[in-house]
């Protein structure tokens, strides 16, 4: 059956005012902020989250059932396992990326004096390699995880979506907020000539 999307076109037509970034070759939208980033990604995850419940037949999410609160802990946990899995990835990533560096350093005569040339495409290829080898687990478990609550129970994969949403939207504005923080905190130092 046709879905309507009446209800979720103004969710949408959030994205239409993000103002756009012209080049030669390419637009792209760039968010003014992080916030307003988050809001377009609340709007799109609602309005999916609408189409869901309308095409499972789903009328009402009861926390009541214990098959939703199961669904909606999991869900809520999900984005925290995912974003470990991640930052894991990326600091094992650096440390062989460190390791080769030092290698190189050891090996190739004359580079640290900066006449010799360092072997570049290898530590490309650690980072790629890495990059996705490392998240094919956390990349897995995105798309299994719901797939597998919505064989169980298309109510406890509501519960999970509604879990997902909430902790992710939480999440992501934190280390938005986290990052810059951390940013700046490095250029202030930088600026004042210390180290850190």
């Amino acid at each position: 059956t046709p879905m309507d999307f009446s209800d979720t076109e103004s969710s949408i037509s959030i994205s239409s005012s993000l103002p756009l970034s012209r080049s030669a070759s390419t637009v792209s939208m760039v968010p003014s902020s992080s916030l307003e980033a988050c809001s377009v990604e609340i709007n799109l995850s609602l309005a999916l989250f609408s189409a869901f419940m309308e095409t499972a037949g789903i009328k009402t999410i009861n926390v009541n059932e214990p098959i939703i609160m199961a669904g909606l802990m999991v869900g809520a946990m999900l984005p925290f396992v995912f974003s470990a899995m991640a930052m894991k990835a990326v600091g094992s990533a650096a440390s062989d990326m460190i390791k080769e560096v030092l290698r190189q350093f050891d090996e190739i005569p004359g580079l640290e004096e900066g006449t010799a040339e360092a072997d570049y495409p290898r530590c490309v290829e650690i980072a790629t390699t890495a990059a996705i080898k490392r998240m094919i687990v956390p990349g897995l478990m995105a798309i299994i995880v719901p797939v597998v609550a919505g064989f169980i129970n298309k109510t406890m994969l509501g519960g999970l979506l509604v879990g997902v949403t909430v902790s992710g939207v939480l999440l992501a504005i934190f280390m938005a907020n986290a990052g810059g923080a951390w940013d700046n905190a490095k250029k202030l130092i930088e600026k004042k000539g210390k180290k850190g």
